[in-house]
């Protein structure tokens, strides 16, 4: 699959599935931000690549998702 952005967001990144996805989107050189309710298992990846950055955040609340959203950038749907 070709993603075009530069900047992709994975939600349930704590999981391995989403840590796999990130994994393999680091690897293709785009910058990632991982959103999960708990972040500890994301934070190994994030020391690994400066191109990762994470974000502590529980998508069943509406608002924080509001707030969280746009502070990790700008990205291309």
């Amino acid at each position: 699959m070709e993603i075009k952005a530069d900047h992709v967001r994975i939600t349930g990144g704590r999981g391995d599935i989403g840590l796999g996805i990130a994994n393999a989107l680091v690897g293709r050189g785009k910058r990632i931000t991982l959103a999960d309710q708990n972040i500890s298992t994301g934070e190994t990846l994030a020391a690994e690549h400066d191109r990762t950055s994470l974000i502590e955040l529980d998508l069943a609340e509406a608002e924080a998702v509001a707030i969280q959203g746009p502070r990790s950038g700008p990205c291309q749907t």
